[in-house]
């Protein structure tokens, strides 16, 4: 893993084990699961869990019948499976593959007697704090009072540009992207607003330290 959506974890709990159970909605009885993996420990020292998590939903479906002149609309429900990897860190972050995933955090929170909450990067603070030792090659803004009211600018030194920098400058800010290096490591990512954070190089950079990474680099800037 080197790319998700980062929790934030409350809770003294370190214990997360395998589990499975049901719950009932209505007259349907729906299916939960985590599935431990891997207890890792990084070279920061971080110990946490690499595993999956499932669970059933009902869900509705619209579907359409063409006959006798006419479209009819029918309406049905469906069980369907939502999946994810996580990386779990007791008392501090979580981290989930997408958005789609964050239904993990309420899982693992369940199974720790913990609340996780999706996070939200402060991004000024993170550009400013590597503003000398960094290029920023992307940057997704929005809110400018101007004609431009939102959008995503590439490129080397973005907020250096003589006709946009001012602009891009005031904007508030729901992405960034640097190159910049850590831990010896020349890294490229992005982080959003939305705490979503990818590392695209160095690209075999494994979970652990991906972990790493996020606890030194993304995780002071994170609220909920």
């Amino acid at each position: 893993m080197n790319a998700g959506v980062l929790g934030k974890v409350s809770g003294e709990s370190d214990v997360l084990e395998t589990n499975t159970w049901s719950v009932t909605k209505g007259d349907v009885t729906l299916d939960r699961g985590i599935e431990v993996r891997e207890v890792f420990g990084t070279s920061g020292g971080i110990r946490g869990y690499y595993g999956r998590a499932a669970k059933e939903e009902v869900e509705e479906v619209v579907d359409y019948d063409i006959g006798d002149g006419s479209i009819t609309e029918r309406t049905s429900t469906e069980t369907t499976t939502h999946y994810t990897e996580f990386v779990f860190v007791p008392g501090s972050f979580a981290i989930v593959d997408n958005s789609s995933g964050v239904f993990a955090f309420d899982l693992l929170g369940r199974e720790t007697d913990s609340l996780i909450e999706r996070a939200e990067i402060r991004l000024n603070s993170f550009i400013e704090d590597r503003h000398d030792e960094s290029d920023l090659w992307q940057l997704g803004f929005y809110g400018t009072g101007g004609n431009a009211e939102k959008g995503v600018v590439y490129g080397s030194g973005v907020l250096d540009d003589a006709e946009l920098g001012s602009v891009l400058g005031i904007s508030e800010k729901n992405q960034v992207g640097l190159d910049y290096t850590y831990a010896g490591d020349e890294v490229k990512m992005t982080v959003a607003k939305s705490g979503y954070v990818d590392v695209y190089q160095p690209s075999n950079y494994d979970s652990k330290e991906f972990v790493d990474y996020v606890a030194d680099e993304i995780l002071p800037y994170a609220e909920v």
